[in-house]
């Protein structure tokens, strides 16, 4: 069995990702209605941000960001900055 450094796993950790599936049972019940909407115009679900007990979903269509809070109100121009 191979013994990876801290490093090496933290960069394999990296380039993991989450099924699209398992992130869509995470989201609340008004966030799966109102992200259909966000769906048909192109948008795809990218990831989840947890702070203050609620989830803030993040969707992303080309260079357009839009978020979905955990009570379903969507923001096509919300004040984030992504990393790349």
């Amino acid at each position: 069995m191979e013994v990876l450094s801290t490093r090496e796993l933290l960069l394999e950790r990296r380039h993991l990702t989450v099924k699209g599936a398992n992130l869509w049972t995470q989201l609340t019940p008004a966030q799966k209605l109102v992200s259909h909407s966000l769906t048909q115009c192109g948008y795809e679900l990218a990831f989840i941000r947890y702070a203050n007990n609620s989830g803030l979903t993040v969707f992303l269509h080309n260079a357009n960001i839009a978020t979905v809070s955990s009570d379903g109100e969507i923001d096509k121009e919300p004040t984030i900055v992504m990393r790349t």
